[in-house]
């Protein structure tokens, strides 16, 4: 059982990894390509674009296939996405890159959505707490050492566009092997299959309820501004902080690190705080830091950019638990749609990239200071988990949304 486990936890690492690398590939790409930042930024909009495409299609599939059949083709899609967008680094064909970057999204969103119910099913429910609190950290391991692995390469093997030369692509190849890699280490370890139970979804009924579609909404706030302050961030570094490209993604590291550390913490402790005034805490927090970020202006105010990745830790989960608690009994639509949600990482960063080039660079992170304005005001009147209330394992599986 060790190893059945030990291969589905691999999964969340390769989806962090992913995750992450793809929040650096608007500032690489844009020296790279030489393209306009509302061009760089198209890689982000893609990638969370394909989830809100492709979510409820791998559910179908999922209710057909099984998981580990499932599993297996959504590995396979999101190798053959890193493949081809190693590919697109070597033809020196933006096009191309785009459209790989597609497909290995969906690979990614496949994996989203199969993984997280067949790592509970096959743990049982005395392990299943433990077994997705330890996918969680190995998926925020991915999402912290991405960035500092692109920034190695880029440090050691300069970018030369001039000549189509750059290092990414045999990072892309070695996640493409290590996907392949997945599966056969499942395959060897006769990765077992579970039944899949899946109610019929009620769209209707789920909309009815006017509190799903706020808790809806504010994870599709949250994953936006994530995502925006994550690419926006690292262009920040580069024009206002004066460092080379290598040097600002290395600092992205800091970033995705104190969304590990907080989500540490949290799953330690939510069991004895009130979920509800920490969650107005890290969001008046946030929103506090990236407006002193803007009136800094300068180093200093990068850093309190990069320390509101500590502040998003304890979001997701949160919202994530609130909406199937209160969709209990339409718990798998409410999973899939909160992963559809994840399309506010396409359209947020989007738009903060055209207030960019018409406002400036500065003055576009009041859109983020005034998303978290919008998450306060979700905090204090939605969430509604009691002191002392448990965690359940809905709140643990949320964490591995990166």
């Amino acid at each position: 059982m060790a190893k059945t486990t030990g291969v589905l936890i691999s999964v969340f690492f390769l989806w962090g990894t992913l995750t992450a690398i793809n929040s650096t590939l608007p500032l690489y790409f844009l020296d790279y390509f030489q393209l306009t930042w509302q061009q760089a930024i198209s890689m982000n909009t893609l990638f969370y674009l394909a989830p809100f495409l492709t979510c409820l299609p791998c559910g179908w599939l999922l209710s057909r296939w099984g998981y580990r059949r499932m599993l297996y083709g959504a590995l396979l899609l999101t190798a053959a996405g890193a493949a081809l967008l190693a590919l697109g680094l070597v033809m020196y064909q933006f096009r191309l890159s785009q459209g790989a970057v597609f497909v290995m999204a969906s690979g990614v969103a496949a994996l989203q959505v199969v993984t997280n119910p067949y790592l509970a099913a096959l743990s049982g429910p005395e392990r299943q707490v433990s077994q997705l609190s330890l996918a969680s950290a190995l998926n925020s391991l991915g999402t912290t050492l991405a960035p500092l692995a692109v920034a190695v390469l880029l440090a050691n093997f300069p970018a030369n566009s001039a000549l189509h030369q750059e290092p990414l692509r045999w990072l892309w190849t070695g996640l493409a092997l290590f996907a392949v890699l997945i599966i056969l280490l499942g395959k060897a370890s006769r990765l077992p299959d579970a039944a899949v139970r899946l109610a019929r979804p009620s769209f209707r009924a789920l909309f009815q309820r006017k509190r799903m579609i706020l808790h809806i909404l504010a994870l599709f706030i949250y994953v936006g501004v994530e995502v925006s302050l994550a690419t926006s961030t690292a262009n920040w570094w580069v024009q206002v902080g004066g460092k080379r490209i290598d040097q600002a993604m290395s600092l992205m590291a800091v970033y995705w690190g104190g969304a590990l550390v907080g989500r540490f913490v949290f799953s330690a402790l939510a069991h004895r705080i009130s979920v509800r005034m920490t969650t107005l805490c890290m969001t008046w927090s946030a929103m506090l830091l990236v407006l002193a970020g803007v009136m800094l202006n300068n180093a200093h105010g990068g850093y309190l950019l990069l320390i509101t990745g500590l502040a998003n830790a304890i979001l997701y989960p949160v919202i994530f638990s609130q909406l199937l608690r209160d969709a209990q009994d339409q718990a798998g639509l409410a999973s899939a749609l909160a992963i559809m949600a994840g399309v506010g990482g396409a359209v947020l960063p989007w738009l903060q990239s055209v207030l960019i080039e018409e406002i400036t660079l500065r003055y576009s992170f009041l859109l983020p200071v005034a998303l978290y304005g919008l998450l306060t005001l979700w905090a204090g009147f939605m969430c509604q988990t009691p002191r002392n209330a448990p965690l359940s394992t809905e709140v643990e599986s949320g964490l591995n949304h990166d």
